[in-house]
C-alpha cells in the first residue's frame, strides 16, 4: 500500500497523484473528440485532395495521348515524295483524282502513321485543291471540306494544331451507317516547304474508345463519373448520355464548375466535384465521386474513438499508479543518496535503467558526484605540485649567485689568456643564466627575443657555419607581453630534432606578426621533419582535453602548451606542420597585450 506521507513530507507520488489524477478522464475525453473531428476533417480533406488528382490524371493522360497524335501528324513534313504529291494536287486545283502512283505513295504514308497506334481509325488529308486522300477508304470524307469552319481556320494560318471533338464517321457503302466509330480528330496544317503556304490539312481520327481507356487507367475509384467537354460545350464524354449525364445534368455541372463548387447533388446524390481543363486540348474534365465512398469510414472511426478512449482510461489508470510509484521509488532513492553526499559520501551512485527523465536526473547526479570526487582530487593533485614547483625553486635558488660570477670569471681568465670564444661563450651562457633568474612569469618580447637571440649565439659557436638563422619583428610589437621561457624551448627543438640530423647546413626563421588582436610567432625550420605517424601522436598530445596538471609532466613542447593554456585559455597555444625530409613550422598564438596596458590594470 502507498503511504502518502513520509517524516512530516508529502511524497512525490503524493503530490502527482493530487495534481494530476482527477484531470486523466477530462483530457482523454477532449483528445478522443478532437481526434474524431480530425480525423473527418482529414478524410474529407483527403477525399477532396484525391478527387481533384484524379481529374488532373485524367486530362494530362488524354493530353499525352493527343500529343502523342500530333506529332505522328508532323512526320508528313519530314517525308518529300509525301510532301511533293500533296502540293502538287493543292496546286492543281484542277485535278479530281489523284493517279494510282499518287494513291499507292498516300496510302503508304498513311499506313505508317495507322500503324503506330491502334486507337487510329483512319488518317485523311484534305488538300486545298480537290483531291483527297485517306488511309481508309471505307469512310467518307467530310463533304465540300474547302468551306467547313476548321479547314479555313487551319489553311488561313500556318503551322496550327487543332482538336475536333467527338463525331461519328460516315461510311461511304452503307448510308445507314450501322456500327459507325466514333472518333475524335487531330488537325494539323500541312504546309509547302519551299513556300511555307497552306497545302492542306492532315486529319488524325482517333477512336473515342481510347477516351474509355484513359479514363479507366485515371480513374481511383470504380464509382467514379467523368464528364469531358470541350471549349464549346459539346459532351466529348460519355458517348451516350445516362441519368448523370443528361442536358439538364451536364448544365448543373457545367454551372458548377464555372461557380468553382466543390460539391453538387445529381438525382438525390451528392457528389464531390472537381474539374481540371487542359491547356492544349481546352478539353475539361470534370470527375464526380460519391460523397458516400469516401465518407463510409466515418462511423466506423465515431465507434473505434469510443472504445479506444474507454480501453485507454482502464489502460490509462494502471499505468499511471505504476509509472507514479516506479517515479517515486527514483525520487526517493535520490533524496537519500544526497544526504549520504552531504554527509561526505563521494562513493554513492544512483543504479538506473531505462531513458525517463527521473533515470537522466539520476545520470546527471552520478557525473555530478563523479565531476565533485575528480575536482577535489585535482585541487589536490594541484596543490602537490604546487609543493613540488615551490620545492624545486628552492632547491634551483640555491647559490644562483654563485655559479653567475663562477662563469663571470671563466670570461675574465679567457680573455686574460686570449680565448676570446670561450670569453664569448661564457658572456653568452651568463646572459642565459642571468635572464633564467628573472622571477618574472611574464616578460616583454624584447627580453623573450634577446634570450633566444642568445641561445642561437651560443648554438651558433656549436653548430658554427652548419646552422643559420634568421629573426624577423615589427619594431612596434617589441613591448608586447609574453610567457617567458617560451620561445627558446622551440627554437631548441628545431636544432636538435630538425637541424642536427641532417648533414648540410640548416635555417631556422623566427616571425613574429600581428593579426587583429592576436600576437603570432612562426618558428619554421628546413631540417629532417617529422613522420606524419609521429606528427598525428604530436597533435593528438596537443589537443588532449584531459586535466593540464596532467600533460605537464611532459617535456617540451607539451610543457609549452600548457604553460600558454594555463595563462590564456584553451583557445591559444600551439600547432604544427610538417613534412618528413622538407622541415617542420610551428605556429604559436596569444592574446596581443601590451607592457603598458598590463602596467595600467595592475
Amino acid at each position: 500500500m502507498l503511504s502518502l506521507r513520509k517524516n512530516s513530507v508529502i511524497l512525490f507520488r503524493t503530490q502527482i497523484s493530487l495534481l494530476f489524477f482527477p484531470l486523466i478522464i477530462l483530457p482523454l475525453c477532449i483528445v478522443g473528440f478532437v481526434s474524431y473531428k480530425s480525423s473527418y476533417t482529414a478524410i474529407e480533406a483527403r477525399s477532396a485532395s484525391n478527387v481533384d488528382n484524379i481529374s488532373v490524371l485524367a486530362n494530362q493522360n488524354l493530353d499525352s495521348l493527343m500529343q502523342q497524335m500530333s506529332q505522328l501528324s508532323l512526320t508528313m513534313l519530314y517525308q518529300p515524295e509525301v510532301l511533293h504529291t500533296a502540293t502538287y494536287y493543292a496546286n492543281h486545283p484542277d485535278k479530281r483524282s489523284a493517279s494510282v502512283q499518287d494513291e499507292d505513295t498516300m496510302h503508304t504514308f498513311f499506313v505508317n502513321i495507322s500503324s503506330f497506334n491502334t486507337n487510329i481509325v483512319s488518317a485523311d488529308l484534305y488538300s486545298t485543291g480537290n483531291v483527297w486522300f485517306s488511309s481508309n477508304y471505307a469512310y467518307a470524307p467530310f463533304p465540300d471540306w474547302q468551306h467547313l469552319h476548321w479547314f479555313k481556320q487551319l489553311t488561313h494560318a500556318s503551322a496550327q494544331t487543332m482538336i475536333m471533338p467527338v463525331h461519328t464517321l460516315q461510311y461511304l457503302a452503307d448510308s445507314s451507317n450501322a456500327n459507325a466509330p466514333s472518333v475524335f480528330s487531330i488537325a494539323q496544317t500541312v504546309i509547302d516547304s519551299d513556300t511555307l503556304q497552306p497545302i492542306g490539312v492532315l486529319v488524325i481520327n482517333v477512336d473515342a474508345h481510347a477516351i474509355i481507356q484513359t479514363i479507366a487507367n485515371s480513374q481511383g475509384k470504380t464509382d467514379t463519373k467523368f464528364i469531358i467537354y470541350d471549349k464549346d460545350k459539346a459532351l466529348n464524354y460519355p458517348f451516350q448520355p445516362d441519368s448523370t449525364s443528361s442536358v439538364k445534368n451536364i448544365r448543373l455541372i457545367q454551372n458548377a464548375v464555372q461557380g468553382q463548387q466543390r460539391h453538387i447533388s445529381l438525382n438525390s446524390v451528392d457528389y464531390f466535384l472537381s474539374n481540371n481543363t487542359s491547356l492544349y486540348s481546352q478539353w475539361t474534365v470534370v470527375a464526380l465521386v460519391p460523397v458516400t465512398s469516401l465518407t463510409q469510414d466515418i462511423e466506423v472511426i465515431q465507434w473505434t474513438t469510443i472504445i479506444a478512449i474507454c480501453v485507454t482510461l482502464c489502460m490509462a489508470t494502471g499505468v499511471f499508479w505504476f509509472l507514479i510509484n516506479k517515479i517515486g521509488l527514483h525520487v526517493s532513492q535520490l533524496r537519500n543518496l544526497m544526504r549520504q553526499v552531504e554527509h561526505g559520501n563521494l562513493d554513492v551512485r544512483f543504479h538506473f535503467k531505462g531513458n525517463s527523465e527521473i533515470v537522466t536526473l539520476g545520470q546527471s547526479f552520478n557525473h555530478m558526484v563523479s565531476r565533485l570526487k575528480q575536482s577535489i582530487q585535482d585541487n589536490l593533485e594541484a596543490q602537490l605540485q604546487r609543493e613540488r614547483a615551490e620545492l624545486a625553486a628552492l632547491r634551483r635558488q640555491i647559490n644562483p649567485h654563485f655559479l653567475y660570477n663562477t662563469l663571470a670569471s671563466f670570461q675574465m681568465i679567457a680573455i686574460t689568456e686570449g680565448c676570446e670564444r670561450v670569453a664569448r661563450m661564457s658572456f653568452t651562457l651568463g646572459q642565459l643564466m642571468s635572464y633564467a633568474l628573472n622571477s618574472e612569469e611574464l616578460v616583454s618580447l624584447e627580453q623573450e627575443l634577446e634570450h633566444v637571440r642568445s641561445f642561437l649565439a651560443l648554438m651558433k659557436e656549436e653548430y658554427e657555419d652548419r646552422l643559420q638563422f634568421e629573426i624577423h619583428i615589427a619594431g612596434e610589437l617589441q613591448d608586447c607581453i609574453v610567457p617567458k621561457f617560451t620561445l627558446q624551448p622551440l627554437v631548441e627543438n628545431a636544432i636538435y630534432h630538425g637541424i642536427d640530423p641532417k648533414v648540410e647546413a640548416g635555417f631556422i626563421c623566427i616571425r613574429v606578426s600581428q593579426q587583429h588582436e592576436l600576437l603570432l610567432f612562426e618558428i619554421e625550420d628546413d631540417g629532417v621533419g617529422i613522420t606524419e605517424e609521429k606528427l598525428v601522436q604530436i597533435q593528438e598530445a596537443l589537443r588532449y582535453d584531459e586535466n593540464i596538471l596532467k600533460r605537464s609532466r611532459h617535456i617540451g613542447i607539451l610543457n609549452i602548451q600548457a604553460q600558454l593554456q594555463r595563462i590564456f585559455g584553451r583557445t591559444y597555444g600551439l600547432s604544427i606542420e610538417s613534412h618528413a625530409g622538407e622541415g617542420t613550422r610551428v605556429l604559436m598564438k596569444v592574446p596581443l597585450s601590451r607592457k603598458q596596458q598590463v602596467q595600467d590594470s595592475i
